[in-house]
């Protein structure tokens, strides 16, 4: 067993993030920093931009078959105006064959129970429009892209 390597689903990555989010909530609340989806404080943004980038974007890049060439994946919580040069996290929802940007967590019912992505033109990689869909019908894949290959992956080999 190697202790320098974690073995992990994209989809066990954000669900990870959500933890961490559900865990500082009460804290950013305590603090003032308004963590809800509408009026986020700034500092709450980078909070979660940071929780984000330790759960999700670090592993990913420490991915055993990450290649220097590979696009980068966008930023947590920002909508782009294009995908087309980007590598991203793909939201899948059972037989649903639309391709869906992850973009961030909303709080519908319950904390962070909500995946907001963007649907792009298979195509163009332009959104077409935001959706919503219940945490608990996604599924994650890690859309790995270059100039020249497009990859999709469930699993992570981070090695440190």
């Amino acid at each position: 067993m190697d202790d320098d390597v974690l073995r992990c689903s994209v989809s066990d990555f954000l669900a990870a993030f959500r933890d961490a989010l559900s865990v500082l909530a009460p804290i950013a609340q305590r603090l003032k920093m308004e963590w809800r989806d509408e009026g986020q404080h700034i500092h709450w943004e980078r909070m979660a931009e940071a929780v984000f980038d330790s759960c999700v974007r670090g592993p990913i890049e420490a991915d055993a078959r990450h290649r220097r060439d590979d696009h980068r994946l966008p930023r947590y919580d920002i909508d782009d105006s294009s995908y087309g040069r980007s590598s991203w996290i793909r939201v899948e929802r059972g037989g649903d064959r639309s391709l869906v940007v992850f973009i961030r967590l909303l709080s519908g019912r319950e904390t962070f129970d909500e995946v907001q992505g963007a649907k792009l033109d298979e195509n163009t990689f332009m959104p077409l429009e935001r959706v919503v869909i219940p945490f608990d019908q996604c599924r994650f894949a890690f859309v790995r892209r270059s100039a020249v290959r497009s990859d999709v992956v469930h699993d992570i080999e981070a090695v440190e």
